[in-house]
């Protein structure tokens, strides 16, 4: 799994549908929340990771624990699905997930989300093989 500095530690909430970091002092700075959307297909709902602590590896932690966490809670699952709002996100997606079996044209989104990304409709939809995220090397 990626490291993250020493002070900060990855938690979760596997029955909700969630994990995310904090610090020592237990302060949240980034989550990840997933849902299953049928019978073989997880999407990977929200990653976010607070402006300040943007650049310290920590959405690749969050979505790696996520990775490794994923046999046990959907053995069935066959594909990962996201949504993006920016080439940030979008390029953390498939560097943690791997190749999308789709082909998503990330040349339509800004460089970093917007401030509104919660309403925006200009979003990208990735679908990824599970069986290809596992073997990824960079989990």
């Amino acid at each position: 799994m990626t490291k993250l500095h020493r002070n900060y530690s990855i938690r979760h909430e596997l029955d909700n549908g969630n994990l995310y970091v904090v610090n020592r002092r237990g302060d949240i700075l980034g989550m990840l929340w997933w849902r299953p959307t049928g019978k073989f297909t997880v999407l990977l709902e929200h990653l976010e990771v607070y402006p300040p602590y943007q650049g310290r590896g920590i959405g690749t932690a969050m979505q790696a624990a996520f990775v490794e966490l994923f046999p046990k809670l959907f053995p069935k699952a066959k594909y990962l699905t996201a949504q993006a709002t920016s080439q940030g996100v979008a390029r953390l997606l498939i560097h943690i997930l791997g190749k999308p079996l789709n082909r998503p044209d990330l040349k339509v989104l800004p460089q970093k989300s917007p401030q509104n990304w919660i309403h925006t409709k200009n979003r990208v939809f990735i679908r990824c093989s599970v069986r290809r995220a596992l073997a990824n090397k960079s989990c």
